[in-house]
């Protein structure tokens, strides 16, 4: 798997802290910011995947 580097403005930053903190709150598991990325990520990814195959 490759590895990519980010940089993010100080509000992104804030508001991947407050997922971070919801996240633990909500299944007592802590995450890290690059969990959090990766999360929305991916959820966006299958979101726009089954966008499409409802167009088909």
């Amino acid at each position: 798997m490759s590895q990519l580097t980010i940089t993010v403005s100080f509000k992104a930053d804030v508001l991947i802290t407050q997922l971070q903190k919801e996240i633990f709150k909500r299944h007592l598991e802590k995450i890290t910011a690059a969990g959090v990325v990766k999360s929305l990520i991916e959820s966006g990814a299958t979101a726009t995947f089954d966008k499409h195959l409802e167009k088909t």
